[in-house]
């Protein structure tokens, strides 16, 4: 029997995301703080988190990302969760690849 670490929700991740994009909207995108937050994410993550605010494949994308990070950590998410929350197949199947790795069924 696996034991995981709690339960996430697709919308969580969603809403995380946005807070991020919300930030920019609310202190500023030049703001010190919201560009030390995005820089970061783009270095270590090797990419440009804000092309995820205005392009709906790539904002899907890093939600993929924020869900498949939680797996490896141990969490899990149901997988009808994924198949309703999620607009692109392409993300589905890859997040539900790594359901069945983790014995999520």
């Amino acid at each position: 029997m696996i034991e995981y670490k709690g339960k996430i929700m697709v919308s969580d991740m969603i809403q995380g995301l946005r807070c991020l994009e919300n930030m920019g909207n609310l202190l500023g995108n030049s703001n010190i703080i919201y560009r030390s937050a995005i820089n970061g994410i783009d270095t270590n993550m090797n990419t440009e988190i804000e092309k995820a605010f205005t392009d709906d494949y790539v904002f899907e994308a890093f939600v993929a990302e924020a869900v498949i990070q939680n797996l490896n950590m141990g969490a899990y998410v149901d997988v009808t969760d994924v198949k309703n929350s999620l607009k692109y197949d392409h993300f589905k199947k890859i997040i539900l690849d790594y359901c069945a790795k983790k014995g999520i069924k």
